[in-house]
């Protein structure tokens, strides 16, 4: 029996090891826009609604398949992410919205070091709270898609122009994913992550 044991952690031990050390290939473009969408609109709404443990698994699964960052990359940047959005969603004024800040910088530097992201990374964190801000402000959110078409340029290095039709339909899931209808969200961030996918795609094959 307790040879079985040993032998038995021992396995398992290996195949931990090879999952943490298994090659991989960190990208911004190719993912899935499903279940991109559906993870970041889960996170949301599990960290909202009290489910911590729910919301970090949501944000890991996020990082390490569909960003494929290495386990403790992507665990370490879907806690810093979790950190900003729980400090964000109980925020009374944008004062404390500004305290999400740090941790997104943390999770952007995480992700870039990764990736390779052409933009800077401090620059990024600064503009997705800008995002979360306006689409949290009904009276901002018109101007919302300027905002993430920015961001997009920044992150994956191309013209601001270039992702202005996926900076709609994102802009639009964002809105609603801050008043908490979901489902729609997902479908918004869903449309808008396909055609950003296209677009960058597109342009990385023309170089």
């Amino acid at each position: 029996m307790l040879k079985f044991l040993v032998k038995s952690l021992a396995a398992g031990a290996l195949v931990l090891a090879g999952y943490a050390l298994w090659p991989r290939q960190p990208t911004l473009v190719e993912f899935s826009p499903r279940d991109v969408a559906e993870l970041d609109v889960a996170a949301w709404r599990d960290a909202t609604e009290g489910r911590k443990g729910a919301a970090m698994w949501a944000l890991y699964r996020l990082y390490e398949g569909q960003y494929r960052l290495p386990p403790a990359d992507a665990a370490r940047a879907a806690w810093n992410t979790l950190q900003a959005i729980e400090v964000f969603s109980v925020a009374a004024d944008r004062a404390d919205q500004e305290r999400a800040l740090p941790f997104l910088e943390k999770a952007f530097e995480t992700l870039a070091a990764s990736t390779g992201m052409a933009g800077d990374s401090r620059v990024a964190a600064r503009l997705e709270l800008f995002e979360w801000m306006m689409a949290a402000d009904a009276r901002k959110r018109g101007e919302l898609a300027t905002v993430v078409a920015e961001k997009l340029a920044l992150v994956h290095g191309v013209p601001a122009g270039s992702v202005e039709r996926a900076a709609e339909p994102l802009a639009k899931g964002l809105g609603l994913r801050a008043q908490r209808k979901w489902g729609a969200a997902a479908r918004e961030l869903e449309v808008g992550l396909e055609t950003l996918q296209e677009r960058v795609s597109k342009m990385d094959e023309d170089r």
